[in-house]
């Protein structure tokens, strides 16, 4: 699948109202580009297959492999709640859950989540905070993705990193 494809299969998935889909279907997607950063970084990705590595594992590596440390808490706290989610048809996602994914991220991503969640609830006619916890997901979701694909273009050489 390419970058277009996915795009709209992610917006597509975003578009959904089954929490559950929403949080096990992004919680791949961003998998998806853990998987690509991985395999952009190493001299031979085919040595990865047959290594069976977890979701916890991949974003371990991704990190060792240069993917901002900053991103690794946000990553860990939406596989743990993916893992919550997999295990229970009835699961719905809870404020606490939002709100700890949230605190998982780094302040300067916080800045950034928080000026695009507020333009977004304005659009709606409430406060961020006020968004349903699953809308937080999903604008979580977008920016930790947006880091994710950001340290891919880095790494292709596609853009430099600030210095």
């Amino acid at each position: 699948m390419n970058q277009d494809e996915f795009e709209k299969e992610l917006f597509r998935t975003l578009e959904n109202n089954d929490t559950l889909a929403i949080v096990v279907k992004c919680a791949i997607f961003i998998e998806a580009e853990i998987i690509e950063l991985i395999k952009g970084a190493i001299h031979n990705p085919a040595a990865l297959d047959g290594l069976d590595l977890t979701y916890h594992q991949r974003c371990g590596l991704a990190v060792a492999l240069g993917l901002n440390q900053r991103f690794a808490r946000p990553l860990k706290a939406i596989g743990t709640i993916r893992n919550k989610f997999a295990h229970r048809i009835d699961a719905q996602l809870s404020k606490d859950q939002a709100d700890n994914l949230y605190d998982a991220f780094d302040p300067i991503d916080k800045q950034i989540i928080n000026e695009v969640g507020s333009h977004l609830a304005e659009l709606r006619r409430t406060k961020f905070s006020q968004l349903e916890p699953i809308e937080r997901f999903v604008i979580y979701v977008i920016s930790l993705r947006a880091g994710i694909v950001y340290a891919q273009k880095v790494q292709s050489g596609q853009l430099t990193q600030p210095g």
